[in-house]
């Protein structure tokens, strides 16, 4: 009967150190998804911003550009007149 609860003891404490290798292993895994997340996360935003600033310039140009095509149609307007 000794050697059965013994047995039972062993494969008990078998199952607590596998259960906490596969709890360090799951930890350890989430930790590395977080911070490959993070590290794609600054990837796209420093894309992000760059896009922006693209764009910023775009739009400014094409403000010009229908400013001064507006002015071009006001002064042809008024030489009309």
């Amino acid at each position: 009967m000794e050697k059965e609860f013994k047995d039972l003891l062993d494969q008990a404490k078998k199952l607590v150190d596998n259960a906490g290798e596969e709890y360090d292993l799951a930890a350890l895994k989430a930790h590395l998804a977080k911070m490959e997340t993070e590290d794609k996360w600054e990837d796209t935003q420093k894309e992000l911003y760059h896009l922006y600033g693209e764009s910023k310039v775009e739009i400014e140009k094409l403000s010009k550009k229908v400013g001064e095509e507006l002015n071009d149609i006001m002064l042809k307007l008024t030489q009309i007149v």
